[in-house]
């Protein structure tokens, strides 16, 4: 993974830092500059609420199952094995495989910030799954 795209990954994950990030020249700046965001948010130094983040969860897959499966490849950067898998817990009619629990719901991504999650959904609707998102609750 270049430094670009891990910039980029951050950003996405903790958009009041921005400036820091895109400042950082390696990965060890980066960690930096992540604890000191941990720190700060864990304390008392942040006014107002805390910042709500949301999971996405794939309920099915619906009619184009393989559209579904790239795009949970683009969005996670798992495996096409992985991304196979999740797909298949939550498609009611996965197949004749005894071993996997079929039809549940399944977390897509966790811990992403509003915009980041409304925008996985669509993307995830777009390709034609069931998705919902849900607020997680913050814990201090």
């Amino acid at each position: 993974m270049r430094m670009k795209d891990v910039k980029k990954l951050f950003i996405d994950f903790f958009p009041e830092c921005q400036a820091a990030f895109e400042a950082a020249r390696d990965l060890r700046e980066i960690r930096v500059v992540c604890m000191t965001r941990q720190l700060v948010m864990g304390g008392t130094a942040v006014a107002g609420p805390s910042p709500k983040l949301f999971s996405v969860f794939l309920d099915d897959c619906g009619p184009n199952k393989i559209g579904v499966i790239k795009e949970i490849r683009n969005l996670t950067n798992l495996g096409l094995r992985e991304a196979k898998d999740l797909a298949d817990i939550a498609t009611p009619y996965a197949g004749n495989d005894e071993e996997k629990p079929v039809g549940k719901p399944v977390r897509v991504l966790a811990s992403i910030p509003d915009q980041r999650a409304r925008d996985v959904a669509t993307q995830l609707r777009g390709a034609g799954a069931k998705v919902r998102v849900e607020a997680e609750a913050l814990q201090r």
